[in-house]
């Protein structure tokens, strides 16, 4: 799990910094290789899985409850073909010449290329803050997009500064939402894990009724982690739309 993670970390840094990069080169869009992407996929699939059957098991445990052995085996059966097919995608990867590619492109990031990053992800940010309702999916944007700048911050931290709120700005307060807004996606794909496409593959009755509770546990969790995030939003939200208000007055003076 482990490693597994820590490639996926990389590969984000990666991701964010060719997002960063590409602005440079409009006519040349740098993109991460089919079988590395699939690869990724792959591998967070294999986390999930791996994350699901740790949930289960500790969910259990903590509620004294027998275990839902039919449902774990299929999702260690799930794990299993996963990591096969990671396996084989792995034969099939080569970095040499995207990592030419992407070198020669990016030996010097212009300022102008550093603030229009900036302000991009900050324009989302701003419709993403200040949504009258945070869906799920609106969560997962704010967290990657947060990412991406987390991820970009010692090539643009002077921009990030000046552009983004100050709760917002600071690599530490980045980390600390991003990490917290990471767990509650986690508790999404848990949900997700336990859907009728995955109960219906039990038989039995009482493991359905099991992964019930367990499901209405997780979901609770999800519910309370979303409204923690919520509020550390506040301070966030008040300054992006302090900054709307203005803008729109100032248009129409």
């Amino acid at each position: 799990m482990d490693d597994i993670h820590r490639f996926r970390v990389e590969m984000k840094k990666l991701r964010a910094f060719i997002r960063l990069t590409n602005l440079t080169t409009p006519e040349h869009q740098h993109k991460i290789p089919k079988n590395l992407k699939k690869f990724y996929n792959t591998c967070g699939n294999i986390r999930n899985l791996q994350l699901q059957l740790q949930r289960i098991t500790n969910l259990a445990s903590d509620l004294l409850m027998e275990a839902p052995d039919l449902y774990l085996q299929y999702v260690r059966d799930e794990e299993k073909l996963a990591k096969k097919k990671a396996h084989e995608l792995a034969g099939s990867i080569s970095l040499r010449q995207f990592e030419k590619e992407l070198t020669d492109s990016s030996s010097n990031l212009p300022q102008e290329i550093k603030t229009v990053f900036v302000q991009k992800s900050k324009q989302r940010l701003s419709i993403l803050f200040t949504l009258p309702f945070y869906y799920d999916e609106a969560l997962h944007d704010i967290r990657k997009t947060v990412k991406d700048l987390m991820y970009n911050y010692k090539y643009a931290d002077q921009e990030i500064n000046i552009e983004l709120p100050p709760a917002l700005a600071r690599l530490k307060n980045m980390e600390t939402l991003t990490t917290n807004l990471g767990d509650f996606h986690d508790l999404c794909i848990a949900l997700f894990l336990m859907s009728p496409m995955y109960l219906d593959h039990l038989s039995g009755l009482t493991e359905k009724e099991l992964l019930c509770e367990f499901r209405d546990q997780v979901q609770l969790r999800k519910e309370a982690i979303k409204n923690e995030i919520v509020q550390t939003f506040a301070p966030i939200k008040q300054q992006f739309e302090r900054e709307r208000s203005l803008m729109q007055s100032y248009e129409m003076m």
